[in-house]
């Protein structure tokens, strides 16, 4: 049943019990920061890069970011490797490229964009969706290569709007940090059926987090 409760929210039952995997570690790595003006040249290099099964992460800075971090205002696709086939392979600016992917967030919020949200989108939408951020000044970083984005606001009123758009391109919120209570009624309604179907199997009664997300 393990699949089934997982990001549900707490709405079926809670975790008691883990068993942790470890992975080896990587004793190869490397990593690369590729710069581009143009949002559809990066949708290209996604496209390639998702190819590679020697990638670890790929992270997207948007120009807006960029801007405000006090770079260069280009779209920007950090790599990490688990071998040596980037061309950063220093260790000393290999932590110094980790470190700005790292603090992206802490930095926009010190610049007044605090609110950040979670958006999962498809390959199709990605385009479209940094269009729209960028033409209403939002800035944006994340996984990109787990297809989210944490786009960043600098205030939380007028956000319906931003969820509406997103909703239209077949985008959705929620795919990291949840729905809860703020964000019900933008719960896609594919997921708010499975919720539902969930409940009535896993918990008829509704103890378990009573009201939230469905």
């Amino acid at each position: 049943y393990g699949n089934e409760v997982l990001g549900t929210e707490g709405t079926l039952g809670v975790i008691t019990k883990i068993k942790v995997r470890l992975a080896e570690a990587i004793t190869e790595r490397s990593m690369d920061m590729f710069i581009f003006q143009n949002i559809d040249e990066v949708a290209n290099k996604l496209s390639l890069l998702k190819l590679d099964r020697n990638i670890l992460t790929i992270d997207f800075l948007s120009a807006s970011s960029a801007l405000i971090l006090g770079l260069k205002p280009c779209h920007r696709i950090i790599v990490e490797y688990s071998s040596f086939d980037g061309l950063i392979k220093d260790q000393n600016e290999i932590e110094r490229v980790t470190t700005l992917r790292k603090t992206v967030f802490k930095k926009l919020a010190e610049k007044g964009f605090w609110y950040r949200e979670d958006v999962s989108f498809s390959q199709e939408n990605f385009v479209e969706l940094i269009q729209w951020l960028e033409k209403n000044g939002i800035p944006s970083f994340g996984p990109v290569g787990v297809q989210f984005l944490f786009p960043c606001f600098d205030k939380r009123e007028g956000l319906t709007e931003f969820y509406n758009f997103l909703k239209s391109i077949n985008g959705a919120v929620g795919g990291v940090f949840g729905y809860g209570t703020l964000k019900k009624e933008f719960v896609p309604q594919e997921m708010r059926h499975k919720l539902i179907n969930l409940k009535e199997k896993f918990d008829p009664y509704s103890i378990m987090n009573r009201g939230k997300v469905i």
